[in-house]
């Protein structure tokens, strides 16, 4: 009997540490099972971050947000999820989304440098100029060491007027800054705000020696060069830059590059450029183009082209003056003075200024028209007393110091 109940006794501790044995074992299992989980979600939401960021890229919009709102909703603490979600709704035109997205990143990580200085272009687009200006410069004070943020609040302070306060904020950077080919070329834009060329020229040259292979701080050199009037250097410059693919085709600098070759005498260059600028359904349409066409063809004695680029002028602008202007001096070489007179005429009425009525002037005093010359001449000087082009010709036509009526 009593070995009996020993064995019972025997028995049931034994079944007591299994089922403690496995109870114990169950929890862990449970544990371990939920972690795997976690990391599973995690993955997934990162794999939907990674899908919906190179959408982004791609330029997928759709496709972007449908895979990031998938990653939030597996793991919405990850602040770089929400600053994603907030780029892509800015790109949709939802800004007021992308600022609470952009915020409930700063609420999972208050020292997100992205979304601080997404933060700023969302509320720059809004014309929230002094909250973008507090972005863009805590985003700079998170990262100083990035010329991005730092230039970003430069240019917000150079958009509100505050040319001096954008300048020492740069200034005042340390020097890691000092030697980056963005904060100089912004220093120099600061330059040309301020209306010291010189200076900016300086500063976009040495920004061009820090990025080389920018093209933009090479054309910000060029207009600098242009503006000084250095006129075989910003040829120089420009003729580097335009054989870059993508610039090529840009008509702007083809038209200041033409422009500093007629400069430094290379009219035959120049009219070659302008040729291929208005050719074409673009060209054929392009005003301005025509009018430097005219100018150079003009200095080369091409009175042909001359002819074809005011008949142009005159169908695709009959309201503008250089038109007519350039059909009178076109007519003028051909000794048909009256027809000349009659459309300088209608470059004076179309706003031509002072050198249309100069022009008529001219033609008018070569048709013997003195009296008429007289009068265009006292009308100009009346408008403008200080132009001295217009008294020494009505004095050459007086024989006498000339006396404006000034009643």
């Amino acid at each position: 009997m009593n070995r009996s109940r020993a064995a019972s006794l025997i028995l049931a501790l034994a079944g007591a540490a299994l089922l403690q044995g496995c109870y114990g074992h169950g929890n862990y299992t449970s544990a371990h099972a939920n972690a795997a989980k976690e990391k599973m979600t995690a993955m997934k939401s990162a794999l939907e971050w990674q899908t919906a960021h190179g959408a982004f890229l791609s330029g997928d919009l759709h496709k972007a947000r449908k895979s990031v709102e998938r990653s939030i909703a597996l793991n919405e603490k990850v602040a770089k999820s929400h600053v994603l979600r907030g780029r892509i709704l800015m790109e949709q035109g939802d800004l007021e989304g992308a600022l609470l997205s952009l915020r409930a990143a700063l609420e999972i990580e208050a020292e997100n440098v992205d979304a601080y200085y997404y933060l700023g272009i969302a509320n720059e687009r809004l014309e929230r100029r002094e909250e973008a200006l507090t972005n863009y410069t805590r985003a700079a004070e998170l990262d100083s060491s990035s010329a991005q943020y730092h230039v970003a609040a430069a240019e917000m302070l150079m958009d509100m007027g505050r040319l001096d306060e954008a300048k020492v904020f740069l200034e005042s950077r340390g020097p890691q800054l000092q030697n980056n080919a963005a904060v100089r070329q912004t220093l120099g834009h600061i330059a040309i705000l301020q209306g010291d060329a010189r200076t900016a020229m300086v500063l976009f040259r040495e920004a061009r020696l820090l990025a080389p292979n920018d093209p933009s701080v090479a054309e910000d050199l060029a207009r600098a060069q242009a503006a000084l009037g250095e006129w075989a250097e910003a040829e120089f410059t420009l003729s580097r830059l335009l054989v870059t693919p993508e610039l090529i085709a840009r008509r702007d600098l083809q038209k200041l590059r033409a422009r500093c070759l007629v400069e430094v005498n290379r009219l035959v260059d120049a009219r070659e450029i302008l040729i291929r600028l208005t050719t074409g359904d673009e060209g054929r349409a392009d005003t301005e183009a025509w009018i430097d066409l005219a100018n150079v063809s003009l200095l080369l004695n091409d009175l042909g082209r001359v002819r074809t680029s005011f008949t142009t002028l005159l169908s695709i602008a009959p309201r503008r003056h250089e038109g007519y202007a350039l059909r009178a001096i076109w007519l003028r070489k051909r000794g048909e003075l009256a027809a000349a007179a009659e459309s300088a005429s209608s470059a004076v009425d179309l706003g031509g200024g002072a050198e249309a009525a100069l022009l008529l002037a001219m033609i008018q005093h070569e048709m013997n028209n003195t009296e008429g010359a007289r009068g265009t001449l006292s009308a100009l000087l009346g408008a403008d007393p200080a132009n001295e082009a217009a008294r020494r010709l009505l004095e050459s036509m007086s024989g006498r110091t000339a006396v404006v009526d000034e009643r």
